[in-house]
């Protein structure tokens, strides 16, 4: 199955230079908690760069990545506002390990494309594992928002853990 949101990204979305930031249509899939992992899940969280942290509209928004358990989650760390959206994607299947920031393209070729945890409409995520230490899985993840009174939605780079 394909993003639920991989239309409107292809349609109306366009990549942004070396910062790799997608810019969306003006609305954003509805998809449902039942994509996420897990939870938000208590671990040693680190901020991940590469652009997969960004500020858009006013909004702080970091990819956090657990250091311990290996779920990630999207978090609005400054400038909230009511009635903002956050999602966290991830690959459907794994990645390769030696590729931390791949493209969309990657994701579709390589990860058969995403699943969407979420939109929750709060300031952070639920949820999803980045390697699957059992299976040796590494997965991309990639946070996205959709500021409320700002058009359209954002997403910031993939990033794969492969620590």
């Amino acid at each position: 199955m394909h993003s639920p949101h991989k239309a409107a990204t292809m349609a109306a979305g366009m990549v942004l230079g070396a910062g790799g930031l997608i810019i969306g249509s003006t609305s954003t899939a509805q998809a449902t908690t039942a994509d996420c992992d897990a939870g938000w899940v208590a671990d040693v969280y680190g901020t991940v760069g590469g652009g997969s942290s960004f500020t858009y509209a006013g909004r702080l928004v970091q990819m956090q990545n657990g250091r311990a358990r290996n779920y990630s989650h999207g978090i609005i760390l400054g400038g909230y506002r009511a009635g903002d959206r956050i999602w966290t994607d991830r690959s459907r299947n794994k990645m390769p390990a030696n590729v931390m920031h791949p493209s969309t393209a990657q994701v579709q070729s390589i990860g058969s494309g995403w699943k969407q945890c979420g939109p929750f409409d709060g300031a952070k995520t639920n949820s999803v594992i980045n390697w699957d230490t059992a299976n040796v899985r590494h997965y991309a993840a990639r946070v996205c928002i959709d500021p409320v009174g700002s058009t359209p939605y954002q997403c910031g780079s993939w990033y794969t853990d492969a620590s």
